[in-house]
């Protein structure tokens, strides 16, 4: 049986493996994407209709390969973590911001996107073990030039 402090603990360890997934995606660092998951990964990429990908290196090579944002930001929202032993359902909302196309004349896409997890306890700690990745709504609007606001 679990203490309630280490219970705490894999919490805080599930939400850091969350928080790194985005910055590994917005940083478009393979190595640091590459420390989320487990060696048996499963992820299905817009629930499935994006593709279904094996194993770190083929799930890694996906995401890093997304060539149409020139730029990305994501926040998680919401983070729900049931744990059971070594494993934990996570569910996580989040919103991305995406930039397409030159800065100068970027559109940007915004994103409500809901994460369906499987996190499992390995020897390196918490690791994402199964994703479904699901978009829940989208929208699209024109960028404006980067400038400091005037006074």
């Amino acid at each position: 049986m679990s203490s309630e402090s280490e219970m705490r603990n894999d919490r805080t360890d599930i939400r850091e493996i969350v928080g790194q997934y985005f910055a590994a995606l917005d940083l478009r660092d393979p190595k640091l994407m590459a420390g989320c998951f487990s060696e048996d990964t499963v992820y299905k990429a817009l629930d499935g209709e994006g593709g279904v990908y094996n194993g770190i290196a083929d799930t890694v090579a996906v995401l890093m390969g997304v060539k149409v944002f020139t730029a990305t930001n994501h926040k998680a929202s919401n983070v729900t973590i049931n744990l059971k032993g070594d494993s934990a359902d996570v569910v996580t909302f989040a919103i991305a911001h995406c930039l397409i196309g030159p800065i100068d004349s970027a559109r940007i896409l915004i994103r409500g996107l809901r994460y369906v997890d499987k996190f499992k306890r390995t020897p390196a700690g918490w690791r994402i073990a199964h994703r479904r990745h699901i978009p829940l709504w989208q929208y699209e609007t024109a960028s404006v030039p980067l400038a400091l606001p005037q006074s």
